[in-house]
């Protein structure tokens, strides 16, 4: 959506000109580096050291981290453009670009911390790493009994009203851990309600086995799952499983925030590299939402690249959550995506509504959409057109209770003449439309496609290889990312036929129209097969740390981008090319 701000005079109009571009399009070629090889390549290093630090700092056999990261969609930084207009007239040209040049986004998910952890009396944080210390040995503790009685349970060594005696001890203990976050008063609050409706539902059964004499009959968890569904009973297993995953979160979110701007002040490597955590109290947050989301932001500064960068250090089952569960960034309010039809999906559904217009007196808005269509492409006769310009225009709208305009309404003595219009619409007209309209759907898809498909990277440490020091970079596969996204956006949606054969015949047809599009966005060459046939294949090695700083390669890259920004004629022209269509802007220098 575009900006427009409107201007009480052409002195006030010319004024905002000179800001915008003394403030936007002298510095915009910063945001078209974020998809450039070498910028990514400055990145794997910096994670790569990251890791590296980190495992020095918690050397531990069976402990792990790994740091992904993404580069924002065109589509969110187009949005973040147009605010920042509307914010820089408002506030007369007082705010920074680099507000909305936060185009990497990091993220350090800790999977495993040590089992014995050290800190120092020095710490300002000692008590409170003292107290989570004490809170994680407790908590082991209560798993542990919690894990023989689960042996009982599958054993069938349990009655109905000790396993949901159990199981509502359990959620309380899951209750413990969630209100002994004093973060945010707010945390969690949807999330606990969820394990209130549990407990309300323990209490239910056990009055009901008392009504009726059967608190002393053998639980069986397997046949209580038959007869009530997944979703609708009180998983003991589950419930622990959840249990669990809490024991270490707190820990381990304060012992690796808490050591991180001490690796960055300390490590040789990342100074040479002018790496810095930002003073900006904006950037630094620590997130408890509502949902149930728990992060620690960190703002990373790079010296010599024009990028922010926003850093969250989360726990792994807590970042699972945020990418499917109850925190999920798409639950977010703003951040949900709108649904994306199949271009053939897409076609066929308006085709069947073409069909149902004269059934009845209404023509919801689909309809209508196909009339403006016909209109437009002069699929109709003069006569039909003046019938359908008087219908549109008659004001007889259909409306919700919030004044939400659903259609319109066809007069009586009107219908016989609309019924007549739609048999006159032949096979040939028909053919016509669903070319139409299939290419309106993919434009549709392409938009959807453009904000989804933002360029994602994994970045672990290689525990399984006998080398040392070794970081394997994992570029995911954005065609696989786009597969995923739309198997889940169709589901449950009818495409004509029910069988997944024919579904995949109809992802096929899409993915192979979009497959060079998103090869494009993602390699120099979209026919460079050793890239596009091994996306895992990238690693860094301690000695090309090494080798990176010392043997020149990154004063050439900062020369690079000090040459790249001060070619202010040529990047500009591209950069406006870029924004003025949002299908082909991918950032990629080529």
């Amino acid at each position: 959506m575009e900006y427009k701000p409107k201007f009480e005079s052409e002195e006030e109009s010319k004024k905002f000109e000179e800001l915008m571009e003394d403030k936007i399009l002298k510095q915009v070629d910063k945001m078209i580096l974020s998809n450039d090889d070498q910028v990514l390549r400055f990145l794997e290093i910096f994670s790569s050291i990251l890791l590296f630090e980190y495992n020095k700092r918690f050397p531990e056999p069976n402990y792990s981290i790994y740091l992904t990261y993404r580069i924002k969609s065109v589509k969110s930084n187009i949005d973040k453009i147009s605010d920042y207009l509307r914010r820089l007239k408002e506030e007369n040209g007082k705010i920074s670009i680099k507000e909305i040049t936060d185009l990497i986004g990091m993220r350090i998910v800790v999977e495993k911390i040590p089992h014995n952890i050290s800190i120092s009396k020095n710490n300002p944080e000692y008590e409170e790493f003292k107290e989570l210390q004490e809170q994680r040995y407790k908590n082991e503790e209560i798993s542990r009994k919690f894990h023989e009685a689960e042996v009982d349970i599958l054993d069938g060594d349990f009655t109905y009203k000790e396993y949901y005696t159990k199981s509502k001890e359990l959620i309380n203990s899951i209750l413990n851990i969630l209100n002994s976050e004093k973060e945010s008063k707010n945390y969690a609050e949807k999330l606990k309600k969820t394990y209130y409706e549990l407990i309300e539902k323990c209490d239910t059964e056990l009055k009901r086995l008392d009504i009726l004499g059967e608190e002393d009959s053998k639980f069986n968890l397997k046949r209580l799952k038959e007869r009530e569904g997944k979703e609708g009973i009180v998983d003991f297993v589950q419930l622990l499983s959840d249990f669990d995953s809490r024991i270490d979160s707190r820990l381990a979110l304060k012992l690796y925030t808490n050591a991180l701007p001490e690796i960055i002040r300390n490590s040789e490597e990342l100074q040479k590299l002018g790496i810095s955590i930002s003073d900006d109290k904006k950037r630094n947050a620590q997130k408890r939402e509502e949902s149930g989301y728990v992060a620690d932001f960190i703002g990373i500064d790079f010296e010599e690249v024009p990028l922010l960068c926003e850093l969250q250090i989360m726990n792994v089952d807590e970042h699972e959550q945020s990418t499917k569960g109850y925190s999920a960034h798409i639950s977010m309010p703003g951040k949900s995506h709108e649904h994306c039809e199949l271009p053939p999906a897409y076609a066929n559904r308006m085709i069947r509504e073409l069909n149902n217009i004269g059934t009845n007196r209404k023509l919801n808005n689909d309809q209508l959409r196909i009339i403006n269509i016909m209109m437009r492409n002069k699929m109709l006769n003069p006569s039909q057109l003046r019938f359908f310009n008087n219908i549109i225009c008659s004001n007889n709208y259909i409306t919700d209770i919030n004044n939400n305009k659903l259609g319109i309404e066809v007069k009586e003595e009107d219908f016989d003449e609309l019924k007549s219009i739609m048999e006159d619409i032949d096979i040939k007209k028909q053919e016509e439309l669903y070319k139409i309209l299939y290419n309106e759907g993919i434009t549709h898809f392409n938009i959807w496609a453009d904000n989804i498909s933002a360029l994602q990277v994994t970045v672990r440490l290689d525990k399984d290889s006998s080398v040392e020091d070794r970081v394997k970079i994992y570029y995911d596969n954005a065609y696989e990312r786009l597969s995923n996204a739309l198997r889940g956006r169709t589901k449950g949606y009818n495409l004509d036929r029910s069988n997944a054969q024919f579904n995949e015949k109809y992802l096929g047809k899409v993915y192979q129209y979009q497959n060079e599009w998103l090869n494009s966005k993602m390699f120099n060459d979209p026919n460079d097969l050793e890239k596009k046939n091994n996306p895992h294949a990238k690693s860094v090695m301690g000695f090309e740390i090494k080798e990176y700083i010392e043997d020149g390669e990154y004063d050439r890259f900062v020369e690079y981008i000090d040459n790249f920004m001060n070619n202010k004629s040529e990047s500009k022209e591209s950069s406006d090319d870029s924004y003025e269509n949002q299908g082909d802007s991918d950032g990629i220098t080529r």
